[in-house]
């Protein structure tokens, strides 16, 4: 077995990422899971809470900024971030479905969600699908 050293545990790439196409904006984007620190700050602040019956993680609905979420988790094909503190104002402006959407499959992704309904109580997304890319 090889050890890892300090360089390759940081040049490894290990954020799952799934192409979401956005009917409403006429193209694909690129969602990837939240990264560890903002898990941890979301866990922190309440957001998560633990299930007392099974001790699975759940999202607690009243406490989540879909906005914020999915400015954070809109990236290039090269997982870069692509949305700034700025854009998430802005992003705010655009449907609450594909916000919606795009802030859950990035629950989802990270671990948060098992499955995206859990985190939405509304239904339908115009159509609009995904595809995985485990990267």
């Amino acid at each position: 077995m090889k050890y890892l050293t300090r360089e390759e545990i940081f040049k490894a790439a290990d954020s799952h990422t799934e192409d979401v196409e956005i009917e409403l904006w006429g193209g694909t984007i690129r969602v990837t899971e939240l990264d560890a620190g903002y898990v941890t700050r979301l866990i922190k602040s309440g957001f998560i809470q633990k299930d007392p019956v099974t001790g699975e993680q759940e999202p607690r609905l009243e406490k989540i900024d879909f906005v914020e979420i999915a400015a954070r988790s809109i990236v290039d094909e090269n997982g870069q971030r692509i949305m700034s503190k700025q854009d998430a104002e802005a992003l705010g402006q655009k449907s609450w479905d594909v916000i919606a959407l795009i802030a859950r499959t990035a629950l989802r992704l990270s671990g948060l969600a098992q499955n995206a309904d859990e985190v939405d109580e509304t239904e339908g997304q115009d159509g609009e699908g995904s595809e995985k890319n485990e990267d």
